[in-house]
């Protein structure tokens, strides 16, 4: 509900429902099946890769998790996933390539799997929200032309 001292701007709506739109987008992206049969022949090359994609999305999916005020979720990237890297660098250094890497990877990407199971609801929720929220809007113009017009 908006309330009547407070102006809200298509924008901003708009705005907000991109940013998790294009996290879902991403969660939900997939290689096709040849793609990652022909990868999984080059194990080395494949761990490499999938090392490289968790790097590189960690700090945008935090970011995206903090401006949409998903503490939760922020809550449980960092015990399910930064906490075992964290300690298992510290404590098992000589092993932490070996055993305690991939298992964080694997940490990683099931909160990932987690992420896209929720983040499809949150783009539901946004949408009708910033339906109803435009709804909103234009029956209060509605109603203030009219005011203008017959009510002087």
């Amino acid at each position: 509900m908006i309330p009547e001292n407070e102006e809200v701007k298509i924008e901003d709506l708009n705005l907000q429902t991109s940013r998790i739109s294009r996290l879902n987008y991403i969660l939900n992206y997939s290689l096709s099946t040849s793609t990652l049969y022909i990868l999984s022949y080059f194990y080395g090359l494949l761990f490499i890769l999938v090392t490289i994609a968790a790097i590189i999305f960690t700090p945008y999916l935090i970011i995206t998790l903090y401006n949409e005020k998903k503490t939760g979720w922020l809550i449980t990237f960092f015990v399910m996933v930064m906490f075992p890297v964290v300690l298992g660098a510290t404590l098992f250094t000589s092993l932490f390539v070996m055993f305690v890497w991939p298992i964080s990877l694997g940490f990683f990407y099931f909160y990932c799997f987690l992420l896209k199971l929720q983040a499809r609801d949150w783009v539901e929720d946004e949408s009708e929200r910033n339906r109803r929220n435009l709804q909103l809007i234009q029956s209060k113009l509605e109603e203030d032309a009219f005011n203008r017009r017959y009510m002087k």
